[in-house]
């Protein structure tokens, strides 16, 4: 149990090259739905997606985000810019369940810096991600909305660098679940239009990690695996219900 506490603490407090970008699990149910969403996190990272259906039980999906805002003290200076698009599926599980499924790409760069470390640690990557996800959702009430995704994904590094110098740094695989609540008005009218989700998440790398030690080959890899915690808080737009009103469930 020592070692539990420690572990968890650092999951919180780690700042790593890699930041995920997890939209919302979307609760379009048929033909012409549309979900809208922008998110923000503690970290600073913002998010935003939109998830379409262009025809039954199929979704099309645009994300993108990062951290636009400075950093927030001399310790680390992190920034991120990420893009991703997904094709995908979704199947209605009686009245109160849903499931779906996507698979897509994503594109990013990142830069993280430490300017008191005695490693002298300057990151810059970029990177494709391929990935595959999958959600359920349980409609609790007309109101609130309870569920889980986990998404798998690699991030695939074409460029990854410590002060310049090319690091040994190239595929991480890393697992992502995620649990969220959705709360608001009535999903089945007109008001429910416009909902918030707040979600928590984990990313974690697969396979052995490093430790932290004199070898300069041995941060990068450590930085690329290090597993970090993010609660979100997002603001979801349906506007499919603005014409739409009446219940589908």
């Amino acid at each position: 149990m020592r070692f539990i506490l420690p572990l968890f603490l650092s999951v919180l407090t780690s700042c790593t090259i890699y930041t995920p970008l997890q939209p919302p699990a979307p609760a379009i149910r048929a033909k012409g739905d549309l979900d809208a969403s922008v998110g923000l996190r503690l970290s600073t990272h913002v998010e935003g997606s939109a998830t379409y259906s262009p025809l039954n039980h199929v979704l099309v999906r645009l994300a993108g985000g990062g951290t636009p805002l400075p950093p927030a003290g001399p310790t680390v200076q992190f920034a991120m810019a990420q893009v991703e698009g997904s094709l995908g599926t979704y199947w209605p599980l009686g009245p109160r369940w849903m499931a779906g499924g996507l698979a897509g790409l994503g594109i990013g760069r990142s830069r993280l810096r430490y300017p008191q470390s005695i490693y002298g640690e300057n990151y810059r990557a970029r990177f494709r991600r391929p990935y595959g996800e999958v959600y359920l959702q349980w409609y609790a009430s007309p109101y609130v909305a309870v569920g889980t995704t986990y998404r798998l994904t690699q991030a695939r590094y074409s460029s990854f660098t410590n002060a310049g110098v090319p690091t040994a740094v190239r595929n991480v695989v890393r697992s992502e679940p995620l649990l969220f609540v959705r709360t608001g008005p009535d999903r089945n009218t007109a008001s429910g239009a416009i909902q918030g989700q707040l979600s928590i998440g984990l990313s974690t790398a697969h396979g052995p990690r490093q430790h932290r030690t004199g070898d300069i080959t041995a941060p990068p890899m450590y930085q690329a695996k290090l597993s970090t915690i993010y609660t979100t808080l997002c603001l979801i737009v349906r506007p499919h219900l603005l014409w739409q009103p009446k219940s589908r469930l």
